[in-house]
């Protein structure tokens, strides 16, 4: 049985918390720590391994340890985890039996490179003005050409203007 969010977490007898956060392993698909904060722990939530996991029961996880050694266990830190919907792994969610709320996965450490990514999503931005430029580039020649071309009307042609003679320019009807 997996412990469910807000859950009251106890060490031999004194409550310490409350289950805050799962931390779900990828490659194993099982929970691998529980984030436990509450106003025992203050504002610090401290990161909880299942194998001190003693029992699970639907409103209450307890732990193996003792109270000093619980607060002796290391804090949670939040930037290190990412949510399952900020990556993909298969079938995750066939073995999450947690209540619905911030589950999380361990940041990938290639991921935490901020020069991979700025590097990757800049290169991603280059392909595709690559791909774009020639499919936008005759609309664009298109929209501009009129705007810095001179006025020129040798296109426009009513009627056939290339038989009326010069004399006949000017010259009146008499009734």
């Amino acid at each position: 049985m997996q412990p469910k969010l807000k859950s009251k977490v106890r060490c031999s007898g004194s409550e310490v918390g409350e289950v805050r956060r799962v931390v779900m392993d990828p490659l194993s698909h099982e929970v691998s720590h529980l984030a436990v904060g509450g106003a025992a722990t203050g504002l610090v939530e401290r990161q909880v391994p299942v194998g001190q996991i003693q029992a699970v029961t639907d409103d209450a996880v307890t732990l193996r340890c003792t109270s000093a050694e619980f607060s002796a266990l290391p804090v949670f830190r939040r930037e290190d985890y990412v949510t399952t919907h900020e990556v993909e792994i298969a079938h995750l969610e066939d073995r999450i039996h947690v209540t619905p709320g911030e589950v999380l996965v361990p940041f990938p450490e290639l991921e935490r490179s901020v020069k991979r990514r700025t590097f990757f999503a800049n290169f991603t931005h280059a392909i595709g003005f690559l791909i774009g430029l020639p499919l936008a580039f005759p609309v664009l020649r298109y929209l501009m050409k009129p705007m810095y071309s001179p006025f020129d009307n040798q296109w426009l042609k009513i009627g056939n203007s290339g038989k009326i003679k010069q004399d006949d320019v000017g010259f009146q009807f008499k009734y």
